[in-house]
């Protein structure tokens, strides 16, 4: 069985904000969705934080499996933030296999890159074409 919404409409984006509403409501953690893309962080200090984080990815699966909305696991990373992230493991199914999420270093989001050290102003050239900008300031 197909699900989603019709593409390229106009009432398209709606129905699809629509059919999603209720996600942020599965997870403890801070949710952020924009169009088609998820992304779900916590700070993690603890095993209990690290544990609540795993349990929010289990149940965005859940609902994705009752919404009939799969995510693709091969396309989902982990991005860990801070020099002192013990960089944890995190896991989703793939075909019904937990398998480890990958980890990654920088991640583009809205045209603008992010990288592990939050080094915002590297990500800003990157996102500019390495081109120099006098609208930035420090």
């Amino acid at each position: 069985m197909l699900s989603g919404v019709p593409q390229g409409s106009v009432l398209g984006p709606v129905l699809f904000v629509c059919y999603i509403n209720d996600m942020p409501a599965t997870v403890l953690s801070f949710i952020y969705m924009y169009a088609d893309d998820t992304k779900i962080g916590r700070e993690v200090g603890t095993e209990e934080d690290r544990k609540i984080l795993q349990a929010d990815l289990h149940r965005v699966e859940q609902w994705s499996d009752e919404w009939q909305l799969k995510f693709n696991s091969k396309k989902c990373k982990v991005l860990h933030l801070g020099h002192d992230n013990n960089k944890a493991t995190y896991s989703m199914k793939n075909d019904g296999v937990e398998v480890p999420l990958e980890h990654s270093n920088k991640e583009k989001d809205l045209g603008v890159w992010t990288d592990d050290k939050l080094k915002f102003c590297r990500a800003c050239r990157a996102s500019c074409g390495q081109r120099k900008s006098t609208a930035w300031t420090h």
